[in-house]
């Protein structure tokens, strides 16, 4: 029981790391001491699919899986588990390119958000604004 527990964490923690590489912009832009978080996370999950490193996590969990007697596997955490979210046997390439255009699409959006930034709170109005009465 707590072989699977611990198990289980370590696979929530990593689906947590996954969705804050695609998704964490948002936050960061939110609260700024978390881009640089972000960008060394994005680094970091691109340099993995791209050279097919072994994430620890994925380390720690089929370890605990062995410790626990419970079976485990040998490809990737994420080919792993995309297989049986999606039933996709995805092949490496596709998830060399998948990275790559999550790290573009974030970066994309990191120019977005610092542009917006620059332009003053009256150009970015839309409403309509009628003119002062006189």
């Amino acid at each position: 029981m707590g072989y699977r527990l611990a198990i289980e964490a370590v696979v929530v923690a990593h689906f947590l790391f996954i969705l804050f590489v695609i998704f964490g912009v948002v936050v960061a832009w939110k609260y700024p001491l978390l881009r640089w978080l972000h960008w060394a996370s994005m680094a970091y999950g691109l340099l993995i699919e791209i050279f097919h490193w072994v994430c620890p996590l994925t380390l720690v969990e089929i370890e605990l899986r062995r410790r626990g007697g419970l079976s485990y596997y040998d490809d990737s955490f994420i080919s792993h588990y995309l297989q049986q979210i999606i039933y996709l046997d995805a092949p490496r390439r596709s998830l060399i390119i998948a990275a790559v255009v999550v790290v573009s699409v974030n970066i994309g959006l990191y120019w977005l958000f610092s542009r917006r930034d620059l332009i003053p709170n009256q150009a970015r109005k839309h409403e309509y604004e009628p003119p002062p009465s006189a």
